[in-house]
């Protein structure tokens, strides 16, 4: 298998689940340490804070030139090809963070921005879509980047066993035969056919 060849569909959505539950999970730790004393600022600039949060865990993640790969694409054995090097790749990534963070401010609260609000989910939803069909760019970021999301090695072939599934099926096939040949057996009728069988009268 060609290692540039993008990552298996589910590989992929999981990844991207697996960093959305990190960052939430990062929030609410960052958030508790300020609950008694700061709940205020906590509350007025949260957005804020889960700006620089996200910004903080891609530079020592996806940024870095160590890793190159954010949490959840390191739990799953995935990557970006090419890495997140060149300065048009670093500048989208920081746009779609900042777009994030402007949506989920602004955008939400806002019904004279509704529009805007549909066209985005339409491109998102659009672009799932593709990503279901080619299995490329699960996010509009990937797409505008030109960034493959691989394996960091081939997956391998798994050796199907079924011996243990063969005997399951034996056992089932013997129970519901016994089940069903039992009651004839326990039977009056069955009982006196057999003791004339046995008795030679």
């Amino acid at each position: 298998m060609d290692k540039q060849m993008f990552a298996l569909r589910s590989p992929q959505i999981d990844a991207n689940h697996l960093d959305e539950d990190f960052n939430s999970y990062n929030w609410e730790i960052f958030s508790s340490l300020f609950r008694n004393s700061y709940s205020h600022l906590i509350h007025t600039f949260k957005h804020e804070f889960q700006l620089f949060l996200r910004l903080l865990t891609s530079y020592n993640t996806l940024l870095s030139s160590r890793y190159s790969a954010t949490i959840g694409q390191q739990l799953l054995q995935l990557k970006y090809s090419p890495s997140i090097q060149t300065r048009s790749q670093k500048f989208f990534f920081l746009s779609s963070t900042v777009f994030s963070y402007l949506y989920e401010k602004f955008l939400v609260d806002y019904r004279r921005l509704l529009p805007f609000q549909f066209i985005y989910k339409l491109l998102v939803f659009v672009n799932f879509l593709l990503f279901l069909h080619r299995g490329t760019y699960i996010n509009l970021f990937e797409r505008l980047s030109c960034l493959k999301t691989i394996h960091n090695h081939p997956p391998s072939l798994r050796i199907l066993d079924y011996s243990y599934m063969k005997r399951e099926l034996i056992w089932h096939t013997l129970n519901e035969t016994l089940g069903t040949i039992i009651p004839f057996i326990t039977s009056l009728k069955a009982r006196t056919l057999m003791r004339k069988y046995f008795s030679g009268t």
